[in-house]
């Protein structure tokens, strides 16, 4: 076999591969800004 080297890395947020996600980011990212204003 092939030796395979593997780490961990931190999450880089929600996925956006149909419209339907990118509408539920749209708001994610909509309430963020509210809270954050």
């Amino acid at each position: 076999g092939i030796n395979i080297r593997t780490f961990e890395v931190a999450a880089t947020g929600p996925g956006v591969d149909t419209p339907a996600c990118l509408e539920k980011v749209r708001a994610l990212m909509a309430q963020e800004l509210a809270e954050n204003a």
